[in-house]
């Protein structure tokens, strides 16, 4: 009878796989996960193939398989560490079973050891220990068109990396961006910044200080006034925005106060939560040059000019007299006509000296009387 038993183990056939089998398995890893492979020839259709544990938690594979390919899919955490098994079955078929530690398959059982910590079992000609944990992903499996599509099945590795703790919220990142190199006393001018990291739809007071701000030398312009903008400023007096992002891009309208020095000013910006002003950033400064205060435009006075004495005179019946005129003396040639004159382009009114204006013209008359008369004359003396 033991003769016989022996016989008839004997003569059982030895695992010789032409087409899907179990080729690989991990159960000590941080997931669960088994591998089938296709040692056939052809693409095989597994959509009735299913994979189940000593317990029944079972997974179906529901896809066409390339020839001469594996396909790896998660196992959830089902697999026992102590012992379990992993049945393969075609419909109501059973096609392949692996068993190791405490359990055993039913039928056509192969049993293996637990495999070790941070190992896996792989199957070449027969089931052993590896650290070698790599397994191929779903492309080598696709699915039928006429079915919806699969969500792609994670990709596993002999040393699965954990998952990094989340980092941090970065501290919110302030700077000036922009600021004109020079402005006056009372000048406004724009001052550009940029702030990151920052929570969307949250208030954040802004405020510029000039960096000794002994004298509160700066002043921001909110809702149409002028407000001061020095390092121990309350908050409440100054700008706030928020942003519907992580980032805001904004500007502030600010002067030196115009009752302070002029100088180099070095500016900084500081940014603090509206909800909490304890929470403050404060960016690097920016330099700008400001210059005096520039003079209200006065007239300038102006000397009053005293007309020039001008050489009395009796004026002539003809002549109308200009107080205002000078006196520019002429040569009796030039009143003979025996002399030009040369007329500057725009000739100030001349008077005419006392003995042209006033003895010659009544010498001509006089001459011209005598001519007049004098012939008559002569005829009476001829007579």
């Amino acid at each position: 009878m033991v003769l016989l038993t022996i016989l008839l183990f004997s003569l059982s056939p030895l695992p010789v796989f032409a087409g899907i089998h179990l080729c690989k398995f991990s159960s000590q890893t941080t997931t669960d996960w088994v591998q089938v492979c296709n040692d056939s020839d052809q693409i095989q259709d597994l959509s009735t193939y299913i994979v189940e544990d000593a317990i029944g938690n079972s997974t179906n594979l529901d896809c066409f398989l390339s020839s001469q390919k594996s396909y790896s899919f998660s196992f959830s955490k089902y697999l026992n560490k102590d012992g379990d098994f992993i049945l393969l079955k075609n419909g109501s078929d059973i096609i392949d079973c692996v068993s190791y530690g405490n359990q055993n398959c039913s039928i056509n059982d192969i049993h293996t050891p637990a495999p070790l910590v941070d190992h896996c079992f792989s199957f070449a000609t027969s089931w052993e220990n590896t650290i070698d944990c790599s397994c191929s992903g779903a492309t080598n499996c696709q699915t039928p068109t006429s079915l919806p599509t699969l969500s792609p099945i994670p990709t596993f590795t002999s040393t699965p990396s954990l998952t990094p703790s989340p980092t941090p919220n970065a501290s919110p990142n302030i700077a000036i961006t922009f600021l004109p190199a020079s402005a006056a006393l009372g000048q406004s001018f724009g001052l550009n910044f940029s702030l990151n990291n920052i929570k969307p739809q949250t208030e954040y007071y802004f405020k510029a200080y000039e960096d000794s701000d002994t004298d509160k030398s700066l002043e921001v312009l909110v809702n149409g006034s002028w407000q001061a903008s020095y390092k121990s400023a309350s908050w409440d007096s100054l700008p706030k925005f928020s942003s519907d992002s992580s980032s805001l891009n904004q500007s502030l309208e600010i002067r030196a106060n115009p009752d302070k020095s002029s100088g180099d000013y070095q500016i900084y910006l500081k940014v603090a939560l509206v909800s909490d002003t304890n929470q403050s950033y404060l960016s690097s400064s920016k330099t700008i040059s400001i210059s005096p205060l520039s003079p209200s435009a006065t007239p300038t006075p102006t000397s009053s000019l005293s007309p020039s004495p001008s050489i009395p005179f009796s004026p002539s019946p003809s002549s109308s007299p200009t107080a205002t005129e000078t006196e520019v003396p002429v040569s009796d040639s030039a009143v003979l006509g025996l002399q030009d004159i040369s007329a500057s382009p725009t000739p100030s009114p001349s008077k005419k000296p006392f003995f042209v204006s006033n003895f010659l013209p009544k010498l001509f008359i006089g001459l011209g009387v005598l001519f007049l008369l004098l012939p008559p004359l002569l005829a009476k003396l001829k007579k």
